[in-house]
Parts: C-alpha cells; sequence; structure tokens
C-alpha cells in the first residue's frame, strides 16, 4: 500500500512570477542590524519589512488620483497610512 505525503498547503507563487522586477541594496553592516531589530520588532522578516517600507514610500511620493480618473480607470487608490 502507497503511502501519501500529508498536504502542506497551497504553494506560495514563485518570487519572480508576473511582472516584478528584483532589486538589489547594499547597507552598512550598522544599518542591516538596525533593519532587523526593527523588522524583529514588528515580527515580519526583514525582506517583508523592507517591501513593505518601499510600497509606503512610494504611494507618499506618487501624485495621487482624483476620484473621477480612479474611478474611470477601475484603478484603487490605497491609503499611504494603512
Amino acid at each position: 500500500m502507497a503511502r501519501t505525503k500529508p498536504s502542506k498547503g497551497p504553494r506560495r507563487p514563485p518570487v519572480l512570477a508576473g511582472p516584478k522586477r528584483l532589486l538589489a541594496v547594499t547597507l552598512e553592516q550598522s544599518d542591516y542590524a538596525a533593519l532587523q531589530q526593527l523588522a524583529s520588532n514588528l515580527g515580519m522578516a526583514t525582506s517583508t519589512y523592507v517591501r513593505m517600507l518601499i510600497k509606503q514610500q512610494i504611494n507618499q511620493l506618487r501624485p495621487q488620483e482624483t476620484p473621477s480618473t480612479a474611478s474611470s480607470s477601475g484603478a484603487v487608490n490605497p491609503s499611504p497610512h494603512a
């Protein structure tokens, strides 16, 4: 009788699946250690925390759409303070 492996749940998509771009950043050791500590304090992986910080800055600096352009394009304008 063949044994089946228990399901581990849905698999995450490959990191570069879809229209994404990879960004490499070089930090001083002390800056990286501070970043790790901040992420750890929030219970996040360092890479997840960095992605969140970058997205927040992009959303804050991106010109805000007016309600008329957002509704006509179907775009959703996320709040930078979410």
